[in-house]
């Protein structure tokens, strides 16, 4: 009897270790990680822009021919600006503002360019493209960019047809305190 005592005592301890064990695992806290991600946000203030409206530029902007009036069509590109200092705004040209024929370079189509109805050209001067204090300058206000072809009508009988292709780099400034 004796003997089947210790027998039952071993058989329960073994039990309740297996029930333990189990219920261990059943209730097991869940494993998680968790991480710490540091952000900085450094705003500067506007006080000075002048940029496409929509924010940015398409990749390409085509000068339609019109073959009735043998003519190309212009390009007009909404911008804003603003300068909260109320300077004037300047602009000019990085380099010639013309389209090149793709297989002959010799042939070209010299170009106009346009701020705000004021003639922008390459140079070491810019052009005042925005009158200091001019109306909403602080606040921001709209104007086109206008690029067109200078004086096509005395150049379409010497130029061959095909394809031209340029790029019109225009760099703006303005005093900001």
């Amino acid at each position: 009897m004796k003997n089947t005592m210790v027998k039952n005592k071993t058989l329960l301890a073994s039990a309740i270790l297996a029930l333990t064990a189990v219920s261990s695992v059943a209730y097991a806290a869940p494993v998680n990680s968790s991480h710490a991600v540091n952000l900085i946000a450094d705003i500067a203030p506007i006080e000075f822009y002048v940029k496409p409206k929509g924010g940015s530029l398409n990749s390409e902007y085509t000068l339609a021919y019109d073959a009735n009036t043998e003519n190309l069509t212009a390009v007009t590109i909404p911008f804003s600006h603003k300068n909260r200092q109320g300077k004037a705004i300047n602009a000019n040209l990085i380099g010639d503002a013309k389209l090149v024929h793709s297989t002959s370079t010799a042939n070209t189509i010299p170009l106009t360019v346009t701020y705000n109805g004021v003639a922008i050209t390459a140079g070491a001067s810019s052009s005042e493209v925005v009158a200091a204090n001019a109306a909403n300058l602080i606040n921001g206000a709209n104007a086109d960019l206008v690029i067109a072809p200078d004086d096509f009508a005395s150049h379409k009988s010497t130029l061959p047809s095909g394809r031209y292709e340029g790029t019109v780099t225009i760099s703006f400034d303005s005093e900001v305190a």
